[in-house]
């Protein structure tokens, strides 16, 4: 009895643990949304603000979980403060059981932040953490 009760126990970890994805560490990464659609963090620890061209500009790394797909990505976004807009650097798959399955900068040009989405979300908050920042 205690055998069985041992593997169920074994069996239900390993499903919690690779089957689904877990999100990030939280003394780490900002929940930005944690929605039905899909899910965002921002890293907090290596948010970097320049100054390029006389304007403000903000590099992030976000994590973005679809539900309704499998896995997840790991994107580098440059934001333009002033100008509001933004565009992915890279962008990284994992599946999830966090192995990469594509990794490829995206030599993207830069687009209006839309109001009401989650990239104004995001903007949004990295525009406070600039503030407090100053």
């Amino acid at each position: 009895m205690k055998k069985i009760f041992a593997l169920i126990l074994i069996i239900m970890l390993y499903c919690q643990t690779c089957g689904a994805f877990n999100p990030p560490d939280p003394n780490r990464w900002v929940t930005i949304q944690d929605g039905k659609v899909i899910s965002c963090w921002l890293d907090a620890m290596t948010i970097r603000f320049d100054k390029k061209y006389g304007e403000n500009y903000a590099n992030v790394w976000v994590i973005l979980n679809p539900k309704e797909e499998p896995g997840y990505s790991m994107d580098n976004m440059e934001f333009n403060m002033d100008k509001r807009e933004f565009k992915f650097l890279s962008i990284t798959k994992y599946d999830d059981n966090r192995k990469v399955t594509d990794s490829s900068p995206i030599p993207s040009i830069s687009q209006g932040i839309p109001p009401g989405t989650l990239l104004e979300l995001l903007y949004q908050v990295i525009a406070k953490v600039s503030e407090a920042r100053n």
